[in-house]
C-alpha cells in the first residue's frame, strides 16, 4: 500500500494558532493530547484526544512554516488541517503490538506535528487547561487490547 495521509474525524477542530498543546505519554498506557478549543467552537472546553494503549508517540518541531520538511508532507500532510491517519505507514510497530491492529495518527499543530501509533482514539472535553486536561485523561483508559 502506498503511504498517504487522510483526514479523520470530521468536525473535530481546535485552535490552530495556540502553541500551548500538551502531549503526555505514559509507559504502557495512554498518550493524551490536550488542545485549546477553536475560537468558533460553541463548546470552549479543552479538546482532549486520548489514545489508549499507544505504543509510540512523538511531538516533533515541524512548525507551520517548516512543515514542508516533514517526511509525510508530500503524501498528504501538506493538505491536513486537523487529525489524520497515515495509511500504509512505515512507522515500525513494536513486537508487543503485533496482535493488535495499530493506526498511525497525525495532527499538525502550530509549533509541531504530533504522531501516535495506537489501536484507537477517544475524544473528550475538559473544563481544565490543556496540560491539566491531558494529565487527568491519562488516568482513564479502557480494557487492554494487547
Amino acid at each position: 500500500m502506498t503511504m498517504r495521509v487522510v483526514p479523520v474525524a470530521d468536525g473535530l477542530i481546535w485552535d490552530p494558532n495556540d502553541p500551548q498543546a500538551a502531549l503526555l505519554s505514559l509507559d504502557n498506557g495512554p498518550a493524551v493530547l490536550g488542545l485549546k478549543a477553536h475560537f468558533d467552537d460553541p463548546d470552549q472546553r479543552t479538546v482532549v484526544l486520548r489514545w489508549d494503549w499507544a505504543v509510540a508517540c512523538s511531538m516533533l518541531g515541524f512548525n507551520d512554516e517548516g512543515r514542508w520538511a516533514h517526511r509525510l508532507y508530500s503524501v498528504g500532510l501538506d493538505r491536513l488541517l486537523w487529525l489524520g491517519v497515515v495509511e500504509g505507514t512505515d512507522w515500525p510497530t513494536p513486537p508487543v503490538a503485533y496482535k493488535t491492529v495499530m493506526r498511525h495518527y497525525i495532527a499538525p499543530l502550530k509549533e509541531c506535528v504530533v504522531e501516535v501509533l495506537a489501536p484507537d482514539i477517544v475524544f473528550e472535553r475538559s473544563d481544565r487547561p490543556p496540560t491539566l486536561a491531558a494529565a487527568d485523561a491519562s488516568t482513564r483508559r479502557k480494557g487492554r487490547p494487547l
